[in-house]
């Protein structure tokens, strides 16, 4: 599921390379973003940013990611604020599961559960043992709003290089009760090392092929480890680059595997 940020939807919200490992202080980060939400009204979804997935998994492991988006009022519009909780485990090295539940506030309504999917990644050519690595993530998502089923498939390709990694994605959605219908996205990154348990990268997203007028954001990205062998912290903010795309967006995720 991980955000698909089109005009319509905004599915799942999840993967990147960072990692907290204070749980007090993510805890304490998210309610500031989610106080925040809760102070202004949500408008209806546009053109939010999207999550790069990586092709990263291991046999017997599991992986607990929450990932929040904040976008503050704009031209005229009402912020938003978005959760997703996504839990995964590796079946195999290249094979892995999991399930999403995004939550949301949106038109003055409560903050309440919007989605939920079960997700399966497929990695066909591992990026550590190959020049670039191939691999598909497919989601079946029921929206409680419309009371109907979407899906949603990642095609993803992958570098792991010594200091530098790099992930792009073409994302095809189908709207809720109607599967025969898709629209495209996209989604590409790059990270450098610059420091112990730390990296800077630039993300961009964006639609391909939707009915609604198309948006594009870009923005960097920090991401580290405070603690060995525990959670990881990602924050970014993201610019948009067309009328179409919010005016600034900002992202917090916390991913620990174990």
């Amino acid at each position: 599921m991980k955000m698909q940020y089109h005009v319509k939807a905004y599915h799942g919200l999840g993967r990147s390379f960072a990692r907290t490992r204070f749980i007090s202080a993510s805890t304490a980060l998210f309610i500031t973003f989610a106080a925040i939400g809760f102070v202004n009204n949500a408008q209806a979804e546009t053109g939010r940013v999207d999550q790069v997935e990586q092709l990263d998994g291991e046999a017997g492991e599991f992986e607990l990611e929450s990932q929040n988006i904040w976008v503050p009022k704009y031209d005229g519009e009402a912020s938003q604020l978005a959760m997703g909780l996504t839990f995964e485990y590796g079946l195999l090295d290249n094979f892995i599961i999991g399930t999403e539940a995004e939550f949301e506030r949106e038109d003055g309504e409560n903050f309440g559960l919007s989605e939920f999917a079960a997700q399966a990644k497929w990695i066909a050519l591992s990026p550590q043992e190959n020049a670039v690595g191939l691999g598909i993530q497919s989601s079946i998502i029921y929206n409680f709003e419309d009371d109907a089923l979407s899906t949603e498939t990642f095609f993803i390709a992958a570098i792991d290089g010594k200091e530098w990694t790099a992930a792009a994605n073409i994302i095809a959605s189908s709207e809720a009760g109607n599967l025969g219908k898709f629209d495209l996205g996209y989604s590409a990154r790059a990270d450098k090392e610059i420091g112990k348990n730390m990296q800077l990268g630039m993300e961009i997203g964006g639609d391909i092929a939707v009915d609604d007028p198309k948006a594009h954001w870009m923005g960097p990205v920090i991401s580290f480890e405070p603690i060995e062998k525990g959670p990881e912290l990602e924050i970014s903010a993201f610019t948009g680059l067309n009328q179409n795309s919010p005016d600034v967006q900002f992202r917090l995720e916390i991913d620990w595997e174990f």
